[in-house]
């Protein structure tokens, strides 16, 4: 009986959707239905998420205002792991303590995306970072050796 239980369950611990949300500042509504979950955001919405990561064949998308609205997300437990679809009509900031990965088949399709870690390594081993406003930036790139962007802290 135990082993039938597990069986069901076993679906729903595979899907990797954001989950906790806590709106603290301006106005979000999450919906889950199936592998998408869909967030209207207010413009320069805070959301604080226990977790934020998407896997392969899920889709999580902000609809906003315009492609000049923003939406801050703050994840406190776990690396964000962005295996699926990220898409936005407008920008996303993501600040993850502990990491962002952006794997191989990972799309982000946004208006604007910045991954920010508080406590950025200097040696980074990515080849699809792009910060504008840094002269050492790396230019986004990506190839078919590609293994996915990688940004952890120390």
């Amino acid at each position: 009986m135990k082993r039938f239980w597990l069986l069901l369950l076993l679906p729903s611990l595979l899907l990797a959707k954001p989950k906790g949300c806590q709106v603290v500042s301006g106005t979000a509504e999450v919906q889950h239905s199936g592998s998408h979950t869909s967030i209207q955001a207010s413009d320069r919405a805070i959301i604080h998420w226990e977790e934020f990561s998407i896997s392969s064949g899920e889709k999580t998308q902000f609809i906003q205002p315009n492609a000049r609205s923003a939406v801050l997300n703050r994840v406190s437990q776990g690396i964000s792991q962005i295996d699926g679809l990220l898409e936005a009509n407008g920008r996303v900031y993501l600040v993850n303590p502990r990491g962002v990965v952006i794997g191989k088949d990972g799309v982000v399709k946004t208006a604007g995306f910045v991954a920010y870690l508080p406590r950025l390594p200097r040696k980074l081993s990515c080849h699809r970072i792009y910060r504008p406003d840094a002269a050492d930036s790396y230019p986004w790139q990506s190839t078919e050796q590609d293994s996915g962007c990688r940004i952890l802290p120390r």
